[in-house]
């Protein structure tokens, strides 16, 4: 079904008439002598020979132009007129401006390659630091239809969504094969565009918040998103990255509402029951799609997971492991047919050749990500259960049984994927591979979850009567948050800091906003404050939260909040009579269970 917008003209639609569209003006338009708001270019030229000198507008081929004759206008048609002209001219020259960035990129590079580094030390005494962005792989995108310098600059914000977006369920060769296909009017590639735009003007020096109306990309994906034209797999996809725009630059509404929108879809296109029919082993056909869709349902489920712990959200959707295979480590990360907690018989094994979870770097990280997401879940729950009252002595011994027999099963044997040394010399070895912000959460976050667990042995141990098991294990929890710490010093810069950094990986922090969340857990390790070195490690975390405050609007809370923890030395009181909002309490709620 054709939209509206293109079967009538504004003042047909206004006077609620049948529009003429045969002729290149509107009929009515022509007898009212109103000017039809939707023409040909070719009219424009006709007119100007014909020595009218009124200036009508062309919105589908680019063009936005006033009408020097008000009176033959409308107060609807002038008001309508002067908006498309702000907007058009707002994405002209966002347009505009990142071309002449790519353009300027090209010869910053071939300064840098062609000047010689040696010599350039040995005259000034320092050396000198290739921009961040010249590190970029940039996706070669081609469509005959559209400029190739037009083809450039969506390649090149593609290539940056592969570096610096945490969450990318997509491959290369389906974005290629949306942009051949579509062109400009691709819905994912117009997401990922909109969604590295920022990042992009942050990287070329530009720290000034990109407003969503700015944003030539954004605009153009939201009218694809409600037309019925869009492919489906291209919404499943797309609008994973549109959220995570949304929720950088503060806009939860409406993340939320395309949120809901992605998991209604999966339940209505059974993609929750992808893997119904093969309980036992993974499809036959395990082709990309089919990776590309069981990528989309793991993060509807791990977004639901997050909505429920941060704003006390009913959860709604679950995660099957009998319907759609979820990551086992066994299996080395690709999709089993059973829980991850679950251990695989050794006499057990599935015939299977490598799959895209293992050739395809995003999608590995991707899996290494959901599936440290599924194995939290026994630990949360252990974690919630031990101080309860109505808990027994008897069940607490058996939690923490479980819960010392989780390390050496799940957290030992993956510590070589976490390791730091290890992961900064894989740096240096292959930047291509190990710089993106995908291999950064997970030697993060799985560091955090190590240093938590340990935290919370330590706790159940004291609880029961075990104070010099859990000294050892605090001391060994304190120690692992220090080797963290000096590993944040080395690889990112702050404001306040001077020091030359081992490695720079700012802009990788930057791109993620759940590393300030992640590293928000560390804060109870320090509390109460019994040493100055405790007290350095809470300054240094409140700095951090200042840093992302910067880009984040939502890390202002962060920040309110460590300075209450460390004023109060972790005596956090949530009084009933503060003034904020529904999901800002329940936000404060889960800090303080935290």
């Amino acid at each position: 079904m054709r939209d509206r917008i293109q079967l009538s003209c504004v003042e047909c639609r206004r006077n609620k008439k049948k529009c003429d569209r045969v002729s290149p003006t509107c009929k009515n338009c022509e007898k009212n002598s109103k000017s039809c708001i939707y023409i040909v270019k070719a009219n424009i030229a006709t007119n100007s020979s014909n020595g009218n000198n009124k200036k009508l507008i062309s919105y589908r081929d680019g063009q936005s132009t006033s009408d020097d004759s008000s009176e033959s206008q409308s107060y609807y048609l002038k008001r309508k007129t002067s908006r498309l002209e702000t907007k058009w001219s707002n994405l002209t020259y966002t347009l505009e401006r990142i071309v002449d960035f790519t353009q300027i990129d090209c010869k910053m590079e071939d300064f840098l390659n062609n000047i010689d580094l040696d010599l350039y030390k040995r005259i000034l005494g320092r050396n000198i630091t290739k921009n961040t962005l010249i590190s970029y792989n940039r996706v070669e995108l081609y469509n005959p239809s559209v400029n190739a310098e037009l083809n450039r600059v969506l390649g090149i914000l593609v290539g940056l969504s592969f570096q610096f977006s945490f969450l990318s369920p997509v491959s290369v060769e389906t974005i290629k094969e949306c942009y051949l296909t579509n062109g400009i009017n691709s819905y994912l590639v117009n997401c990922i565009a909109a969604a590295m735009l920022p990042r992009y003007m942050i990287l070329r020096g530009n720290t000034k918040t990109l407003d969503l109306r700015d944003n030539v990309f954004y605009l153009k994906a939201i009218y694809l998103l409600n037309s019925s034209s869009t492919p489906l797999r291209e919404i499943l996809v797309g609008t994973i990255f549109l959220v995570w725009l949304e929720i950088s630059v503060g806009n939860v509404w409406s993340a939320m509402i395309h949120f809901k929108k992605i998991a209604a879809l999966c339940v209505e296109n059974k993609i929750n029951l992808l893997d119904e029919d093969y309980p036992l082993r993974p499809r036959p056909s395990n082709d990309l799609e089919t990776c590309e869709k069981r990528n989309t349902w793991w993060i509807c489920t791990g977004g639901e997971v997050v909505l429920s712990m941060a704003y006390h959200h009913p959860l709604i959707l679950k995660s099957n492991s009998k319907e759609v295979h979820v990551p086992h480590h066994q299996l080395n990360f690709n999709p089993g047919p059973c829980h991850p907690i679950q251990i695989l018989p050794s006499n057990q094994a599935f015939n299977m050749e490598p799959t895209f979870h293992e050739t395809i770097p995003n999608f590995r990280s991707f899996a290494i990500i959901t599936w440290a997401g599924q194995i939290i879940s026994p630990l949360i729950e252990i974690s919630q259960n031990f101080f309860k009252p109505q808990t027994s002595p008897l069940s607490q011994h058996l939690m923490l049984g479980i819960y010392r027999d989780f390390y050496p099963k799940f957290i030992q044997p993956m510590n070589y994927l976490i390791d730091l040394q290890l992961y900064k010399e894989n740096l240096r070895k292959e930047p291509s591979e190990y710089a993106n912000s995908n291999m950064l959460v997970t030697v993060i976050g799985g560091n955090i979850l190590q240093i938590l667990y340990f935290n919370n042995l330590s706790e159940y141990l004291d609880y029961l009567m075990e104070p010099e098991l859990a000294q050892l294990h605090r001391d060994k929890t304190k120690e692992l948050a220090k080797n963290l710490i000096n590993f944040l010093k080395s690889t990112l810069r702050l404001c306040s800091s001077t020091n030359p950094l081992e490695l720079d990986l700012t802009q990788y922090y930057i791109s993620c906003p759940l590393i300030p969340v992640l590293i928000l857990q560390l804060i109870k390790i320090f509390l109460p404050m019994e040493t100055l070195l405790d007290r350095e490690a809470l300054g240094y975390f409140l700095e951090i939260m200042k840093f992302f405050s910067c880009y984040y609007q939502i890390a202002e809370l962060y920040v309110k909040w460590c300075q209450s923890q460390i004023k109060t030395n972790g005596k956090f009181y949530f009084r009933e009579t503060d003034k904020v909002t529904g999901p800002v309490r329940g936000l404060l709620k889960f800090f303080q269970k935290a």
